[in-house]
């Protein structure tokens, strides 16, 4: 058979096929069984397949940036902190804790995806969205690892929240909730955590919300100490509006009340008492903050950022709060590409200011959702980019980068990475 008889062919089947494909989806000539796959083949839906089919065995904890990582900087820093991150590798995570000033590895932990995934729950609310979420490998991912004098916790955010003072190995766990989100000390090394009740699908919920808990849990045996719904919160305080808020509640979410953050306040100041909590509530932009002995909201912002993802005490009179600055409204928000910001907001004077811009603009910072910052004061910050894999570090001039690459240039998604001062 000659070539050019070949390319006859091909050719004539290539216009055959495209006639077909137009008369099927115009006429009713063809039988449904011929013609109903010819219309999937020219859909929307078809398209779509074919790109989630592209995606199959792309890993989730994987990120491709449209930048060269060598153009990263690497300057040396002198700061005297550790920093704590974590990032994938060939199915196992680990979790470093480095000393800047140096570059030394202090601390250094590794979990498998096994050994995570034996820990899932078989059913559990997603935070992120209104469905059940069944057990499946692409649920496994440790988050917000917290050093402490037992070990390290974390949780894998469809699952319980653990401890471990070995690697792949358990010192506690607590299975009382799914845990989800941060991890932080109060004054006494007891973690203020975020939680939601492994409820059953077919109750009624209250305001149609899944139920989101401020969680606070024994650092050394991982026994619940406390635990309050955000809508019981919203209720004893006359703020349960905020949960039939129409403008919030359009597109049928049952997370409008998102709880991604709690802040333990660790010392009296101008704004609040020891053992005061801030709470971040995404999806209403709302900040508020809660006195746990009380029950009583002393303070509620929602005019404060835009999808705000981690609030912190910046000094006696001020909080900060990384503001994603994305619209939730928007079912593409993960393609979005707005710069992220610091807010520093003043309880005294009640204004608020943007920490740092330029950064934002020079490195081009636009992790969609998640990300978080770490001040320790105007010159000298954290900045994890989670979608990016990447965590700044800004010391005055300075800036160094951390990040995990794989062998086909993508970077690990990152987990909450945090500063810790070196005499904590």
């Amino acid at each position: 058979m000659t070539r050019g008889l070949i390319f006859s062919i091909i050719i004539l089947t290539v216009f055959s096929t495209c006639i077909f494909f137009v008369i099927s989806q115009h006429t009713s000539v063809f039988p449904n069984f011929i013609s109903s796959p010819a219309r999937y083949l020219i859909s929307n839906k078809f398209y779509k397949d074919m790109k989630k089919l592209a995606n199959y065995n792309v890993s989730p904890y994987a990120v491709k940036n449209d930048f060269l990582y060598a153009d990263l900087p690497k300057d040396n820093l002198t700061l005297d902190y550790y920093l704590d991150w974590s990032y994938h590798s060939n199915d196992t995570f680990y979790v470093e804790r480095i000393l800047l000033s140096n570059d030394s590895i202090e601390k250094k932990y590794y979990f498998t995806k096994d050994y995570l995934y034996d820990m899932l729950y078989a059913s559990t609310y997603g935070q992120d969205n209104n469905k059940i979420s069944y057990k499946a490998n692409q649920n496994v991912r440790p988050i917000h690892f917290l050093f402490n004098e037992v070990g390290v916790v974390y949780n894998i955010k469809k699952g319980p929240l653990i401890c471990s003072n070995k690697s792949d190995e358990t010192y506690w766990i607590n299975n009382d909730f799914t845990f989800h989100h941060s991890q932080e000390q109060d004054s006494a090394g007891n973690i203020w955590t975020c939680g939601l009740h492994n409820v059953d699908t077919s109750l009624n919920l209250d305001y149609n919300a899944i139920p989101f808990n401020i969680v606070l849990v024994n650092y050394r045996n991982g026994k619940t100490i406390y635990s309050k719904s955000i809508v019981e919160i919203l209720e004893e305080n006359n703020l349960n509006w905020m949960l039939d808020w129409r403008i919030v509640k359009d597109g049928n979410l049952m997370d409008y009340h998102h709880l991604n953050d709690i802040q333990p306040i660790l010392k009296d100041n101008l704004f609040a008492n020891k053992g005061d909590i801030l709470i971040s509530l995404r999806e209403l932009n709302m900040i508020l903050l809660y006195d746990p002995s009380s029950g009583k909201v002393k303070y509620h912002n929602f005019n404060l950022s835009q999808a705000q993802h981690d609030v912190d005490v910046y000094n006696d009179s001020c909080i900060s709060i990384f503001s994603n600055n994305t619209n939730l409204k928007n079912k593409n928000y993960s393609s979005e590409k707005k710069l992220n910001s610091i807010v520093i907001y003043n309880f005294v004077s009640n204004k608020k200011r943007l920490f740092n811009k330029k950064k934002f603009s020079k490195f081009k910072i636009n992790t969609p959702y998640q990300g978080l910052c770490e001040i320790i004061d105007e010159n000298n910050f954290m900045i994890e980019e989670t979608m990016a894999g990447i965590v700044y570090l800004f010391e005055n001039e300075n800036t160094k980068t951390f990040f995990k690459k794989n062998n086909k240039d993508q970077a690990s998604i990152l987990n909450w990475s945090r500063l810790t001062k070196k005499n904590n």
